[in-house]
């Protein structure tokens, strides 16, 4: 199980824009809140690496799948028994990043 740059980099942007967008209302919760769900993106990626459920992607050898609240897709290979995460993206009805 392995994440990849450019999914790291996805968490981290979202995590960044979560946190500028607090402190420009004021609202500490809302990045308690990307905080929050984050660490579920993290866990539920983890768990890819068992029996998971998976659709094969229109890119040949990418699976997608979506979170447990809808909010993201996450993007990832398989190779034997190895799960290698690509991409974290929000789906289209939770494109604004929080």
């Amino acid at each position: 199980m392995a994440w990849g740059r450019q999914a790291i980099e996805d968490r981290a942007r979202q995590l960044v824009s979560a946190f500028e967008r607090a402190v420009t209302l004021p609202d500490p919760h809302l990045f308690a809140a990307a905080l929050a769900r984050d660490n579920a993106i993290e866990s539920e990626g983890d768990a890819l690496d068992g029996a998971a459920l998976y659709r094969l992607d229109a890119i040949k050898g990418t699976f997608l799948y979506a979170t447990r609240d809808g909010r993201y897709l996450i993007a990832y290979q398989r190779t034997g028994n190895d799960v290698h995460i690509d991409r974290v993206l929000p789906t289209r009805r939770h494109s604004d990043g929080i």
